[in-house]
């Protein structure tokens, strides 16, 4: 948790208070070896921090795969201010992942 929330005030300061609202709402997500947590062209209203595991994002065109970027272990994903997704994350291996409502993170403007 402690690295999600250094992540977070990288984005923005947030106060201790804050940073205690943020992880009351934080589910974590188990996800398989090549589900699918985010699809290109539908709503996300998450932020994603990648607590274990490997994502790959990517677009479909033309039939092919186009690999973004990955993120591992640590990383914060999807902390992009839109409410429909431009692209597809998808699990490299097995993933947990923490998420809060990006709602929660507006607040913190």
């Amino acid at each position: 948790m402690d690295q999600f929330v250094e992540q977070l005030r990288q984005v923005s300061p947030l106060s201790d208070e804050i940073v205690g609202q943020l992880l009351e709402e934080m589910k974590e997500v188990s996800f398989a070896k090549g589900e699918l947590s985010i699809r290109e062209g539908e709503r996300d209203p998450f932020v994603w921090f990648v607590k274990t595991g490997l994502v790959r994002a990517f677009v479909e065109r033309e039939g092919k795969d186009i690999s973004l970027w990955f993120a591992s272990d640590s990383e914060v994903i999807n902390f992009v201010y839109r409410d429909i997704s431009a692209y597809n994350v998808q699990m490299v291996e097995n993933t947990t992942l923490l998420r809060i409502p990006k709602t929660n993170t507006r607040k913190t403007k």
